[in-house]
């Protein structure tokens, strides 16, 4: 998949659930490749794009806001993944990785995932991606609003679910294409 394109075109409404799911999946596949590869950038983000971004372990617990800048959103990103040395190896199961889409065309992702640095797993993530079209590129998907919750633990002896995460209920309200039909 190439880097100036989000995620592959999907079909026009009228979408099953078995095809938002499949275009989460590839998004998650490409967006945490590109992210682990160094290749994200502003570019794959809205200019007025927003982040959320919560960090948590045993000891302590964060939360930054950025709105309405894609360099903000980005740096924060890249900063927070070399700070803490991550790679994000995302659960691409169905358990792990779900989308819907609004009757408005917006694409909801959810993913979660394990962190690690270099040998060793050091915590969990979650994180929910709003793309949007954007015609004047292709009409090519772009990221509108991330959230992010980093928990760092060393404790894990499962793959982490998003049943498991606080961000499930953010998509659940919206209905799959085939509640709606």
């Amino acid at each position: 998949m190439q880097s100036t394109s989000v995620i592959p075109k999907t079909p026009q409404p009228g979408f099953e659930a078995h095809e938002i799911d499949e275009m989460a999946h590839q998004f998650t596949n490409w967006f945490y490749s590109l992210l682990n590869q160094c290749q994200l950038g502003m570019e794959h983000f809205w200019p007025d794009c927003s982040m959320c971004l919560v960090s948590s372990s045993e000891r302590d617990c964060s939360k930054l806001e950025i709105k309405n800048s894609a360099a903000d959103v980005v740096q924060l990103i890249w900063d927070t993944k070399a700070r803490n040395n991550l790679h994000f190896n995302p659960n691409v199961s169905h358990e792990g990785v779900q989308g819907r889409i609004d009757v408005h065309g917006l694409v909801m992702v959810l993913a979660c995932g394990t962190l690690h640095q270099q040998d060793r797993c050091v915590g969990i993530f979650e994180q929910l991606f709003c793309l949007v079209r954007d015609p004047s590129a292709c009409n090519n998907w772009k990221i509108k609003y991330t959230n992010l919750n980093l928990k760092g633990t060393s404790n894990i002896t499962t793959l982490p679910t998003l049943a498991e995460g606080s961000l499930l209920s953010s998509i659940t309200s919206v209905s799959s294409p085939s509640q709606s039909a």
